[in-house]
């Protein structure tokens, strides 16, 4: 190939992209207070208030995830809060294998890309969703918002948690 034919080729796919990209939905970057999540396709616990962890399989090898912190609020709070993952996209037993390693009994919904798009849009994931009865009481998105949520070891979540009997 020569350079032009070359030229001509990379500019052909930088104008697909750009126009793909263009014409795309705007990442969601916060889940409202108030919005209704239907979680009885997801969660079957029945209990009232959900902490939701959603995240993309790739979130499993990095070395900072909120583990250790939902692990807390497990143990911390009553029977009537239960964590529930969420995991996106093509896994291939690494999420189980995570969840081993980091003593995570969560119930763990999968979802495939187009399905998660179809029900939250472009959501940036990961994402932490307090709910109470469906309803989004609290929402932290993305890796800075779970960062410091994580640094401050869940004490947040956990009060915000305790003001809904957890």
């Amino acid at each position: 190939m020569d350079n032009r034919t070359l030229r001509t080729t990379l500019t052909g796919i930088a104008v697909t992209l750009l126009l793909s990209c263009s014409n795309g939905p705007e990442p969601m970057t916060q889940v409202k207070t108030g919005d209704i999540i239907p979680l009885s396709s997801i969660a079957s616990g029945g209990k009232p208030t959900t902490v939701l962890w959603m995240f993309p399989v790739e979130s499993c090898l990095s070395c900072q995830t909120p583990a250790a912190m939902l692990r807390k609020i497990q143990s911390s709070s009553s029977h009537s809060i239960q964590v529930v993952g969420v995991v996106v996209g093509k896994d291939s037993g690494i999420v189980d294998g995570f969840l081993r390693t980091e003593r995570l009994d969560i119930p763990l919904h999968r979802m495939k890309s187009r399905e998660f798009r179809k029900y939250f849009g472009a959501l940036e994931l990961p994402a932490i969703i307090m709910t109470h009865n469906d309803t989004v009481m609290h929402s932290w998105i993305g890796e800075m918002a779970i960062g410091s949520l994580s640094d401050s070891d869940g004490s947040e979540l956990l009060q915000l948690l305790s003001d809904y009997g957890g």
